[in-house]
């Protein structure tokens, strides 16, 4: 389906692409895809990155990375390598507006496959272009409220929406070389909240173009009434809109 991509009238795309090892390129086009909208699910970070190489002038994004567990292809793995997502994400960096990135684990039990997050999305930052950024939790700040990201280190500075999903927990997981089954999201009510006032603190002067803060809240059943209350008083106190949206929109 590749040759697709140089139809000279096609300018979106919706694929599922299985992480081929080599991307078959058309040898006779001489010039670059004119898509500007890709919608692509299952291929993970360099074989997107090729792809990405090949069509420079994508402005908006959706991507759903993901994780089949018993997968034999060697660019599926449980690991979520955040600096190759920053360098495959960089073939678009000048152009890209609108970005979405959500994450699936497919397992055969009952217990998902561990993912390690490794580094950060810092390097979004320097995505002058980006306005409207939709995008897990864990692809954001990692798993681990104690590694320290901070949403205001990730979020370009001209964002408009950013929007936060809760789509991608893989709660109980065997860590590699242990029988032990862990719970292996650690972000509870507290700790997202210290995130949020920490973003929202500074935001008129950090992110000024911010219009609105969007949080899916699909998996966030165990929230508590008094947690609730205190998730309402953020736009009083802090200025900017929130919206909160029980199954979040695409």
């Amino acid at each position: 389906m590749l040759p697709l991509f140089y139809l000279p009238n096609i300018r979106t795309i919706t694929a599922c692409l299985d992480n081929p090892n080599i991307l078959s390129w058309p040898m006779h086009s001489h010039k670059q895809s004119s898509i500007t909208c890709l919608d692509l699910s299952y291929i993970r970070e360099r074989p997107l990155e090729e792809l990405l190489s090949f069509t420079p002038f994508v402005r908006k994004l959706r991507w759903n990375w993901l994780h089949d567990d018993f997968s034999d292809n060697p660019f599926d793995t449980s690991v979520v390598d955040l600096d190759q997502i920053i360098a495959t994400l960089g073939r678009v960096r000048n152009t890209l507006e609108d970005l979405t990135i959500e994450g699936l684990c497919l397992c055969h039990g009952t217990v998902v496959p561990f993912i390690d997050v490794r580094a950060s999305l810092k390097g979004l930052r320097q995505f002058h272009h980006l306005k409207y950024l939709v995008i897990s939790l864990p692809f954001l700040a990692t798993f681990e409220p104690g590694v320290g990201v901070l949403i205001q280190d990730v979020l370009p500075e001209n964002v408009e929406r950013l929007a936060i999903t809760d789509t991608f927990w893989p709660h109980e997981s065997n860590p590699p070389g242990s029988e032990s089954v862990v719970y292996q999201d650690q972000w509870e009510f507290p700790k997202i909240m210290i995130a949020l006032k920490s973003f929202l603190h500074n935001w008129e002067r950090s992110h000024p173009s911010s219009e609105i803060l969007e949080i899916g809240v699909d998996q966030m059943d165990e929230w508590e009434k008094p947690d609730w209350d205190a998730f309402a008083t953020l736009t009083p106190e802090y200025g900017l809109p929130i919206k909160v949206s029980k199954r979040f929109p695409t």
